[in-house]
């Protein structure tokens, strides 16, 4: 009879631990579920566009301190217009950092300077073959291949910059002035122009008054565009179906003959 009492007594205390268990559960589930949830902001497209990676500083190459430290100088030669010694700096760290496009970038900055723009070219391709993700590169080539009539290389260059970095407003500006005046791609140059004021916005720049007559002139355009191709896609069909009923009664003429 103890012995049966004893297992009653265990039994009890389980029960009163698992119960108190229980209840403890209960308290912090409860807890849990009156804890204030912090609420989940999404994005907009263009916030996501404006927060998208530049992947061009985001791989640097490695170099020595004494590169840097050359390289740095070199710049301050580009600023105050020594083209000659600028030259022969930058073109020894390309020997000394070969994985550096920055050296190259300026070497065709400096020809552009001196009206040799055929050198500009070769030396922003070489940037852009050491580094395809500088985008600095890609957008003064492009410009570049514009100015000789070469619209789509122009335009595949342009669209490389933005590859590397979709919030390069420069970029896209220049690809929307291409799209717009130069390959009469307005539907698409008015897009971008958009995109440009919004990025700008996000970017807290002060609105532009050139750009903001650039997109109401354009839009007005397009829109004239789009009427024009809607009423010649309504005389198409009319004309189409006069003429469905043109052979539909020169037939019943023929069969009644």
């Amino acid at each position: 009879m103890l012995f049966i009492n004893r297992q009653c007594v265990i039994l009890l205390i389980a029960v009163a631990f698992v119960m108190t268990g229980c209840q403890t559960l209960d308290k912090d589930l409860a807890q849990q579920e009156q804890a204030p949830v912090e609420p989940v902001i999404e994005l907009t497209p263009m916030e996501k566009l404006h927060q998208s990676p530049n992947t061009y500083l985001l791989s640097p190459p490695i170099i020595s301190p004494e590169v840097a430290a050359s390289f740095k100088q070199a710049l301050v030669m580009v600023n105050n217009k020594q083209w000659k010694v600028a030259k022969e700096q930058l073109l020894a760290i390309t020997i000394a950092a070969p994985t550096l496009s920055g050296p190259w970038l300026k070497l065709g900055d400096i020809a552009v300077q001196e009206s040799a723009k055929e050198h500009a070219i070769a030396h922003y391709r070489q940037a852009i073959y050491v580094n395809e993700l500088n985008y600095f590169a890609h957008n003064r080539l492009a410009t570049l291949l514009r100015e000789k009539g070469d619209f789509q290389q122009a335009s595949h260059h342009y669209r490389q910059a933005l590859a590397a970095w979709p919030a390069f407003v420069t970029a896209r500006q220049n690809l929307a002035i291409l799209l717009d005046i130069y390959m009469g791609e307005q539907p698409a140059a008015l897009n971008e122009y958009e995109t440009v004021a919004a990025l700008s916005a996000l970017n807290n720049q002060p609105e532009s008054r050139q750009l903001k007559g650039w997109i109401a002139d354009l839009s007005r355009r397009v829109a004239a565009q789009k009427k024009r191709e809607q009423r010649a896609a309504e005389q198409l069909k009319a004309s189409s179906n006069n003429l469905s009923k043109e052979e539909s009664t020169n037939e019943q003429g023929a069969t009644n003959e």
